[in-house]
Formats: C-alpha cells, sequence, structure tokens
C-alpha cells in the first residue's frame, strides 16, 4: 500500500503541478501504484491498464511516455514479457514533508480548467485531489435550489445505490450525504445513477479481482469528477468478462477514495 500512499501525496502536493500532468498520466499512475502495493515496480500489460482507466491502448502509451519523459516513471522493457514500472522516487517523494491536505481549488486559468476543456467526458477530471474537487455549493447554487429538494435528491441517490448494489442496511452518515451534495452541484440525478450503473457493471469493483474485495461504496463513486465520469462511461458499455481482469488489488482505494 505504500506505493499508493506515495503517489496520492505526490499528486496532491503543489509540487506534482509543475509537470503539468494531463489527466490520463495521473489515472495511470494510481493505477500503477495499486498494482505495486508494497513492491517497488510492477508488470501490468497495456490492455490491463486500459481496462482499469477506461482509457483506449492508445491513450495508456501515450501517458506512460509522457510520464517516462517528465522523469516520473521508470521503464524497463523486457523482450517477450510485459514492462517492469518503476517510479522514480527521488522526484515523487521530494520535498520529505508533504502535505496531504486538499489544496485550493483552481483558479480560472489553472491548467487543470483547461485540460477539462479539452477532455472527452469519459476521460474529465484527474486523479489529484486539486484537480478533482467537484464544485462545491455557492451562494446560488443554494439560492436557486431549494433545501427540501437537495435532501429529498439526496435520499434518492442513496436508496438508488442501497437497491443496485444491495446494500439495505447502508446507512446514511454525514460523510456519503456530503459526497452525495457535492457530486449534485455538478452532475444530474440521471447521471449519478449512471455512475452508480457503471460500478456495478465493472467486475473489478464488483469482487473479480486479484484479493476478491469489493470496492462499489457510494463514496469511492462519488468520490471525483474522474471516478463519476468514468464509471458513466462504463455503464454505457457491456459488462466486461473475467479475462479482462488480470489486475492486482487497488487497496489504496480504502479510506483514499
Amino acid at each position: 500500500m505504500q506505493s499508493q500512499i506515495t503517489i496520492d501525496r505526490f499528486l496532491r502536493h503543489r509540487k506534482s503541478g509543475d509537470y503539468n500532468l494531463h489527466a490520463h498520466e495521473k489515472l495511470v499512475m494510481f493505477f500503477l501504484a495499486s498494482y505495486m502495493g508494497k513492491k517497488s515496480s510492477c508488470y501490468p500489460s497495456i490492455p490491463s491498464l486500459a481496462n482499469d482507466c477506461s482509457l483506449s491502448v492508445d491513450s495508456i502509451k501515450r501517458a506512460i511516455k509522457a510520464l517516462e519523459n517528465k522523469g516520473l516513471l521508470k521503464i524497463t522493457r523486457i523482450l517477450g514479457r510485459n514492462n517492469q514500472y518503476a517510479f522514480n522516487l527521488n522526484i515523487i517523494e521530494q520535498p520529505s514533508a508533504m502535505s496531504t491536505q486538499c489544496p485550493q481549488h483552481p483558479d480560472a486559468g489553472s491548467t487543470y480548467l483547461q485540460v477539462q476543456k479539452a477532455l472527452p467526458l469519459s476521460a474529465k477530471g484527474t486523479s489529484n485531489n486539486n484537480s478533482n474537487i467537484i464544485k462545491k455549493s455557492t451562494s446560488t447554487d443554494s439560492d436557486s435550489k431549494p433545501k427540501t429538494n437537495i435532501i429529498s435528491d439526496i435520499k434518492e441517490i442513496f436508496s438508488y445505490w442501497q437497491e443496485v448494489m444491495n446494500h439495505p442496511k447502508a446507512k446514511m452518515d454525514k460523510k456519503r450525504e456530503q459526497r452525495i451534495k457535492n457530486a449534485l452541484n455538478s452532475y444530474t440525478k440521471i447521471e449519478l445513477k449512471k455512475a452508480i450503473d457503471g460500478c456495478s457493471k465493472s467486475p473489478f469493483h464488483m469482487g473479480k479481482n486479484n484479493a476478491g474485495q469489493i470496492y462499489n461504496d457510494i463514496e469511492l463513486i462519488l468520490r471525483d469528477s474522474t471516478h463519476i465520469e468514468n464509471f458513466i462511461n462504463t455503464s454505457n458499455n457491456k459488462l466486461l468478462g473475467n479475462n479482462d481482469l488480470n489486475c492486482s488489488l487497488p487497496e489504496f482505494m480504502k479510506g483514499v477514495i
């Protein structure tokens, strides 16, 4: 799990902004970290990465090449086998004390917003908290949408998740309520329901992974724009087959996503 923590801290820290990371590059970093776990390297296939990231093979190749060119990723190419991937910890672990607090929302001229405008729906958002903070409620939003309607919408989304994921005994705590509320500021109820459907169609998140664990909590699904939009994209696709699941458990999802 150490690799996941290291990458999560790096992407949260302002230093990552120096590398002008594309959304795809951040997503690839997260999944490579999930494959590594406590190890210092991993050997995922390109198709596996493409499947987990909900991106095309060409997009994965471009992201990996970009990370290598920026010095963040070391690649050992092995003839007839999957490449070996390792992060350049000399860069990623500096400075030694990285803040894990969520940075301020980017301003209108930030690289994040420029990337967001250029990305398709399935790839919008990034794995960085700086780039993935779902738009918080503003006074204008609050005035335009009655509080009673918001509460009703939150309950509707939560009930839908309970039904789809078969969690009838799950409780609506403050964290789940706030997560849904934040998501509703940027997405419609229909879109959020499609995101829930998409997670239910993902064999990996529903337990068909190396560890046999399920990752379908409402907080994970609605964590940020990357997750929401990738799950929406998945909901429009056919159920993936078991042969597409050659991957390791991303334990970084626990407590982080």
